[in-house]
């Protein structure tokens, strides 16, 4: 729609030019007043090139702008949420972590105590993973 809009204007404003030379004098003189107001006559259209929006084409605009304020609002409540459900892990981490710490240090102690059967278990899961 807008490749129309200027297309039409382009060949409005090539009808007008020929019609401001037609009336002027010879093709070989200059005229100041005829070329201010062709200067005119270009900077008049190309604006209007420049604000002229169809109704059409300014409600797919607003269509499309709430479209993507509508993402926007989504997406930054998506981020919320999951910044909210990472603090709450890492609060939950913070309170088990001491106890967890704990254990592991337990296990490992227990696990290493008898260093013959440690061996035999480490050498047996390597074979395993093979």
């Amino acid at each position: 729609m807008e490749l129309l809009t200027i297309c039409v204007i382009y060949k409005w404003k090539k009808q007008f030019r020929y019609l401001l030379e037609s009336k002027g004098k010879k093709p070989g003189i200059i005229n100041e007043e005829n070329n201010d107001s062709k200067r005119l006559v270009g900077e008049n259209t190309n604006r209007a090139t420049l604000n002229y929006t169809t109704r059409d084409f300014y409600n797919e605009k607003l269509e499309e702008i709430k479209e993507k304020k509508k993402f926007c609002k989504t997406y930054i409540e998506d981020l919320v949420k999951e910044a909210t459900e990472i603090n709450m892990k890492n609060e939950a981490l913070q309170k088990l972590w001491p106890q967890m710490f704990i254990e592991l240090v337990r296990d490992a102690v227990i696990e290493i105590r008898n260093k013959n059967s440690y061996m035999k278990l480490c050498l047996q899961q390597i074979t395993d993973q093979k």
